[in-house]
């Protein structure tokens, strides 16, 4: 039976979360800071990287703003009506967040200088990530042990990206390799070997998280524009899903099998259909895919894993989640993300996540991730 739909508060879910997840270790694979001061930012830089971040930060002019991702925008301070302590903009009002869950680590992936990876400028966009995980290391990750992080890597320019990924592999609280779909390349393609490569040597996952859905995704996968949040919500799983079959049938699984894939905030519910297609295809095209040792489905199995964020609604669909939960053996596949503070956040209550063994619910809570980003 479908339950009633009662709209909470966030106190009231944050309550009701509390009870499920207390006695468990938990890790919320993806919450994002928001730094509203980025001034600090601009003494990683050299110039002229320095002048070009400071203008995006000071100017009035839209699409020099754009530059640097969304620096200006209205913030509420206390998001999701949880109370006067819990804010993103410090690692003090992250820690409340924490508490008030019982969540022991948190993924860091940033807000304001989320487009760093994807600059036009190579140079630029190096510069920037560089940066940005240095002002990561010092402004939160060493102000709170719960707190982890992936390595910002510039999409666009490979060789900057293997020597960022070496410089900072020794730093226990990057625990990832973080590579943003870029607008106009393709992950599978082998110009990123090098990125995997240097994933395999020094052991760590790669992470994949939506950015807007822009060219060639919108072409590719229904629509040109997308002209409000409710649109880009609706489409936001299809560039995630376009990654999976690029990864697979380019060989990318094939060439680094020891290397992690890690997608976020995508969504689940496509999951299975797409184990489904990918499978009838190989076994319909296996001559064209010399190189694949394995089913799709099983390198997805052995590879890959998914936020739970943003999770379907199962008030809607509740026998539905909890088949598409069977059909993906959810337990070793999924990792608990809430997507903290944007305002399609997951809380970690029944009512989002359906109630599980206690064995699943300890692995996709906490243990998981903890298995994959390896603490």
């Amino acid at each position: 039976m479908t339950p009633d739909v009662v709209e909470t508060s966030g106190q009231e879910n944050a309550i009701r979360a509390l009870d499920r997840i207390e006695d468990y270790t938990v890790v919320d694979a993806d919450v994002h800071e928001i730094s509203i001061d980025l001034t600090p930012v601009l003494e990683y830089l050299d110039e002229p990287y320095r002048s070009m971040l400071e203008q995006s930060i000071t100017t009035d002019e839209p699409l020099a703003q754009g530059l640097g991702a969304s620096f200006n925008f209205d913030l509420d301070p206390t998001p999701h009506g949880l109370g006067q302590d819990v804010k993103t903009t410090t690692p003090e009002g992250l820690a409340a967040f924490m508490d008030r869950f019982n969540t022991d680590y948190l993924l860091l992936h940033g807000h304001q200088l989320g487009s760093a990876a994807t600059q036009p400028d190579e140079d630029y966009s190096a510069a920037l990530c560089s940066a940005t995980n240095d002002y990561i290391l010092d402004h939160f990750l060493d102000e709170h042990e719960g707190f982890k992080s992936g390595i910002r890597i510039p999409s666009r320019n490979v060789d900057a990206a293997v020597e960022e990924i070496h410089r900072l592999a020794d730093e226990d609280d990057m625990v990832s390799i973080h590579l943003s779909p870029p607008k106009l390349e393709h992950l599978g393609n082998d110009t990123y070997d090098p990125v995997y490569e240097a994933a395999s040597e020094v052991g760590m996952p790669v992470d994949y998280h939506i950015g807007y859905v822009e060219s060639p995704w919108t072409g590719a996968f229904g629509g040109h524009s997308l002209h409000s949040a409710v649109e880009h919500m609706s489409a936001i799983s299809q560039q995630m899903i376009g990654l999976v079959p690029e990864m697979i049938f380019n060989g990318v699984v094939e060439r680094y099998p020891d290397v992690d894939h890690i997608f976020l905030e995508q969504g689940i519910a496509w999951i299975p259909w797409m184990m489904g297609r990918l499978d009838k295809t190989y076994e319909r095209r296996k001559h064209m895919l010399p190189e694949l040792s394995k089913k799709p489905s099983e390198q997805l199995h052995d590879n890959f894993w998914f936020g739970t964020q943003p999770i379907e609604d199962m008030t809607v669909t509740q026998a539905s989640l909890y088949r598409v939960l069977e059909m993906i053996d959810a337990e070793d596949l999924l990792m608990y993300s809430s997507d903290f503070p944007h305002f399609d956040f997951d809380y970690p209550t029944a009512l989002t996540i359906p109630e599980l063994s206690e064995e699943a619910e300890r692995k996709i809570f906490g243990e998981n991730a903890m298995k994959v980003y390896d603490f």
